[in-house]
Formats: C-alpha cells, sequence, structure tokens
C-alpha cells in the first residue's frame, strides 16, 4: 500500500486495534471500510468520496476525515462510528490531514487561508476557536501526537532540504527541527506509546523505507 506525503495517510490504526484504510491514491473516489486485527472488515461510507487524509480516535468511535468538495476544496468531518453520523468542523474548503489529540477532544490540521499553510488546533467539546501552533514559514502538515498530549510531530517542506520532521512544544511555542533530518525526504512519523520512539519514512537511500 503507498504512503503519500505531505501529511497524508492512507491508514490509521487506534490503540484498540481497528484499522481503517484507505487503499487509493490521492483524489481518487474511494469508499471507506474498517478492518479488525482479524482481518474481518466493516463498510464506514459505502458513498464515494475523495479523501486527503482520515485519522481515528484512539477509542476507535470517532473518524475523522478530510474530503473534498466538488470545487476541489476540503473540510475536516468527524464521523461517530457507532451512530453512523457526521458532523462538519471546518468550513473554509482548505482543511486537510486532520490528526486526534490523544484524548480525543482536539484536532490539529493544516489549513491553507493563508500561506504557507499551517497548522491549527480545534476543540471539538468547547467553544473556544482555532489555535495556531508553530508560527512557521514553511508549509506544515501535522503527522502525530504525542500520548501525553504536550507535543505535535509534524512534516516542514523547505526548499532546501524537502520534507523535514519538527516537534512543536504547545507549552512554550517552541518548534524543534529534528536531528534525523537529511537533504532527502523524512516525514509521516508516528510517536511510541511511551513517547520515547518515533517510527518516520524516509527515501535517503533512493526509495521510502
Amino acid at each position: 500500500m503507498p504512503i503519500t506525503q505531505l501529511g497524508r495517510m492512507p491508514f490509521s490504526v487506534s490503540a484498540a486495534g481497528p484499522l481503517a484504510v484507505w487503499p487509493y491514491p490521492g483524489g481518487t473516489p474511494a469508499t471507506l471500510r474498517l478492518f479488525t486485527e482479524t482481518g474481518a472488515s466493516v463498510p464506514v461510507v459505502e458513498t464515494p468520496a475523495r479523501y486527503v487524509g482520515l485519522a481515528l480516535t484512539p477509542n476507535a468511535e470517532s473518524l475523522a476525515v478530510s474530503r473534498r468538495r466538488v470545487n476541489g476544496g476540503a473540510d475536516v468531518w468527524v464521523r461517530d462510528l457507532g451512530a453512523s453520523t457526521e458532523t462538519q468542523v471546518t468550513f473554509d474548503g482548505v482543511a486537510f490531514a486532520p490528526r486526534w489529540s490523544p484524548d480525543g477532544r482536539r484536532l490539529v490540521y493544516t489549513t491553507s487561508t493563508k500561506l504557507p499553510p499551517r497548522l491549527l488546533i480545534k476543540g471539538l467539546r468547547d467553544s473556544s476557536g482555532d489555535v495556531e501552533i508553530g508560527g512557521s514559514q514553511l508549509p506544515a502538515f501535522a503527522s502525530s501526537w504525542s500520548n501525553d498530549g504536550a507535543r505535535i510531530v509534524s512534516v516542514r517542506i523547505d526548499p532546501a532540504t524537502r520534507d523535514d520532521l519538527y516537534v512543536d512544544d504547545l507549552q512554550d511555542g517552541r518548534a524543534e527541527r529534528l536531528p534525523m533530518n537529511t537533504a532527502a525526504n523524512e516525514y509521516h512519523a508516528a510517536v511510541s506509546p511511551d513517547d520515547r520512539w518515533l517510527a518516520y519514512v524516509t527515501d535517503e537511500s533512493g526509495r521510502d523505507e
């Protein structure tokens, strides 16, 4: 299964075990299904749509998707998997690559309401506005949220060094460029459950590994 860049990923695994998979290239109309650890699958959304990011909550009860509009824009929706209902959470047509906080109460996503594309955090259980993080002058896409909720790993696109991994500290606002970055692409990072390790993809060897 291919893994695309710019924060887009065709699957998401919950801590409870189920896997949501998107077996299509970006932009191709697709349906969504849930796969369990045993390989069984159930339909989630059977009407084809074009998705540019999806993420399961840690408890596998909700699914956040970025779905393209007819005019090409994209907004984030949250689907309650138990009730099979959806709630639209962005409305500007420029919201991509959602990622859940560990407690399932917030989403971080990329917006391009102004350039470069930047990261916003949206609280889903209160009326507070979106909070911009990082203040990067480079396009940024969330990749993974630390399990203590204090940091977000993001991919930033640098013309000189291509895709690079950063850690954004949500308490002091600092952004740290990680030392494993090279002149090749580093992206699609995932934080381990104990917050000690980071798995990521690089094409430094000439292929994605």
